[in-house]
């Protein structure tokens, strides 16, 4: 905001003394400085800064802005507009003679090259852009370039990427620890332990990560141990070890907030998220989310609201509940078109329009589990009806209808009693339709064919009639998902502090995409 406020005021003075060149430049700082949150506001200021030095005939500014422009497509996600400016600067380089100019838009190149997926020509482009800086004894950016071919490597992962993402990272983080940047050097870490990963290397991973938070220590530089900390909850995410990770996100969380530094804050309840996701808890998932919410929008980060509120949007899909993905969409697409981004927009649009064509497809659920329960209390088979009430009890908690769910998981275990068993865990069919009406408060649905070994079996010996049998199989086979899509939508993930995270990764693994509930 500082630089923001004292770029505008400097604008201000060269307009009203009619310096073009430095209205010029101020306006290519502005929509550098505007990249991250608004890359429409960033394009519009870049083209204005272009045409001014185009008019002084600056030919050599002029194709310093296009790299602006680039990144404001490719912010947009814009990947064959930018492409397009990308090959225009290269040639502006090569004709101006401007080899540093022509070794940066290399890099661009390759960016744009990676998010069209080709990855072979964006590790070409990387390589050449890592040779020209080397040419220029441009230390700093030459290892920049091989972390980015080493991060391409790792991405394709195939024949022997693996071995030559090692040999990248490895030249890198020797240019950088060459040049004293250690935090350059830890961000290449989290490369290198990738590596001892796929490697199946784990314990290696750990103890060099261990290591480098020791070295940190020593130090004392506290932006460099928050980073350190950070690596090391993603050593432990990769793990397995949620509890642990948790521990030392906390303590990355601490020495973030000492540092005012917002956006690694809200990288790291990301991770405090994925944690809660492994150990199954995804309300406290949630809640971390609801933290990184306040963050973006106390700091007023539009676009990290809107996308959150996205995957937010995109985990009350994948957990059945249609309604509340809903209502956390609907302001991101509000803050989409206020920002004038059409691809999220998009994507937000899609989400809505699924989740209600869920909401039809789950009351048709209710409505034909409805019929099985009368059928199974007019035959008085308290098994079958314990499975579809519990269909029932499911479906309308994902609504979010926790009190009429709660009754009538109280009627079920009236009228069940204890004769009916869930399978696998002895416990009573009207205890279970019990505790699901004390725990309906968290209303999680916990939806299960009668395959996955919740179904309720008579103590008795004797199961549901087939009658009944079939209409609760119609009931929990339904297709809740509309035209055979499935629940997972691409949801952008959050790029803060250098750190990748998407809180979608993690719930994949406690919701299948399947068809039917399960």
């Amino acid at each position: 905001e500082p630089a923001e406020r004292c770029a505008r005021e400097a604008l201000a003075a060269f307009q009203a003394s009619g310096h073009g060149t430095g209205e010029a430049a101020t306006l290519n700082t502005l929509a550098q400085v505007s990249l991250a949150q608004d890359p429409t506001d960033a394009l519009r200021l870049a083209r204005r800064a272009k045409d001014l030095f185009v008019a002084k005939g600056d030919r050599r500014r002029a194709a310093m802005v296009q790299r602006t422009i680039m990144g404001a497509h490719l912010g947009l996600g814009d990947t064959t507009e930018a492409l397009a400016v990308a090959r225009q600067l290269l040639g502006s380089c090569r004709d101006l003679g401007d080899r540093r100019g022509e070794a940066a838009t290399l890099v661009l190149v390759a960016e744009v090259y990676s998010g069209l997926g080709e990855i072979e020509e964006a590790l070409r482009w990387s390589y050449e852009a890592a040779e020209a800086f080397q040419k220029l004894a441009d230390v700093r950016n030459e290892a920049a370039a091989r972390y980015a071919a080493a991060k391409l490597h790792l991405e394709r992962n195939e024949g022997r990427d693996v071995e030559q993402a090692a040999r990248a990272v490895a030249t890198a983080r020797h240019l950088f620890r060459e040049l004293g940047d250690n935090e350059k050097e830890i961000l290449l870490a989290s490369v290198q332990h990738s590596v001892y990963f796929l490697r199946g290397e784990g314990d290696q991973a750990l103890s060099s990560a261990l290591e480098n938070l020791r070295a940190a220590e020593g130090r004392g530089c506290k932006r460099e141990l928050a980073s350190v900390l950070h690596e090391l909850v993603h050593v432990h995410l990769s793990r397995g070890e949620a509890r642990e990770a948790r521990r030392v996100a906390n303590e990355a969380r601490a020495v973030y907030q000492d540092l005012r530094h917002w956006s690694g804050e809200a990288a790291v309840l990301s991770s405090i998220a994925c944690t809660h996701f492994m150990e199954r808890r995804p309300d406290e998932a949630l809640k971390s989310a609801s933290d990184m919410l306040a963050i973006y929008r106390r700091e007023g980060d539009q676009r990290g609201e809107a996308e959150l509120l996205l995957e937010i949007g995109g985990l009350q899909l994948d957990r059945r509940m249609p309604s509340r993905a809903i209502r956390a969409v609907e302001p991101a697409l509000v803050l989409f078109r206020a920002l004038g981004d059409a691809t999220g927009a998009r994507r937000c649009s899609e989400v809505i329009t699924f989740g209600h064509r869920m909401r039809d497809k789950m009351k048709e659920a209710v409505a034909q589990a409805r019929e099985a329960m009368s059928h199974y209390r007019a035959s008085g088979d308290p098994d079958g009806l314990f499975v579809s009430a519990r269909l029932v009890y499911d479906v309308r908690a994902s609504f979010g209808q926790a009190p009429a769910a709660a009754a009538e998981a109280g009627a079920v275990a009236a009228l069940t009693g204890a004769a009916a068993e869930v399978e696998g865990t002895g416990e009573s069919a009207g205890a279970a339709a019990a505790a699901a009406s004390a725990d309906v408060a968290g209303s999680q649905a916990v939806v299960a064919p009668p395959s996955s070994g919740l179904a309720a079996t008579a103590s008795r010996g004797a199961g549901p009639s087939p009658a009944g049998a079939a209409l609760a199989h119609q009931a929990f086979s339904c297709d809740w998902l509309p035209g055979g899509a499935t629940v997972r939508r691409p949801v952008a993930g959050h790029r803060k502090a250098g750190v990748q995270h998407d809180l979608r990764k993690a719930g994949a693994l406690l919701w299948p995409t399947a068809s039917a509930p399960g």
